[in-house]
């Protein structure tokens, strides 16, 4: 008579209960992976958000505008009765060091944005014929270095 041991053997319980564990602990580093990357994406989009909030301010009146009335590296006024300006104030920990530069952008007393790291406006002017054509540079960086340079045309 032949005997056929078909039960869950000490050996094979043991390599079950191994397999168990390594993957149950793959799958939990591959969560706290994801959810960090996840955590970091949400503070990467929040910082960006307050550089494009800043730009789609600017770009509207810049376009909704005819032509610049004056401007200087911190102060844009546009034809359309809107001012932009530029306040620096230097970002001081609690030791009383600088450490680093902040510029706050307003729209006529009104605070757009206070998170920029570098801000500053710039104009040309290009002749074509009998038509001119007025172009604001646009400077804006924040802490995380997103942003840069943005050439806008007045009015449409």
């Amino acid at each position: 008579m032949v005997r056929n041991n078909k039960g869950v053997t000490l050996t094979s319980l043991s390599v079950y209960i191994v397999v168990s564990i390594v993957i149950l602990a793959s799958l939990s580093f591959l969560n706290i992976n994801v959810m960090s990357q996840i955590a970091d994406l949400s503070q990467e989009s929040e910082k960006s958000n307050e550089v494009l909030k800043a730009q789609a301010s600017l770009i509207t009146d810049i376009k909704a505008a005819n032509r610049v009335l004056s401007f200087s590296e911190n102060e844009l006024v546009l034809d359309n009765g809107v001012t932009y300006y530029i306040k620096y104030r230097a970002n001081e920990k609690q030791t009383g060091t600088q450490s680093y530069s902040v510029y706050e952008l307003y729209r006529d007393d009104v605070l757009i944005t206070d998170e920029m790291t570098n801000l500053s406006f710039g104009f040309g002017q290009k002749k074509n014929g009998t038509e001119q054509t007025e172009w604001v540079k646009i400077t804006m960086m924040d802490s995380s270095f997103t942003g840069g340079d943005i050439y806008v045309k007045v009015g449409r």
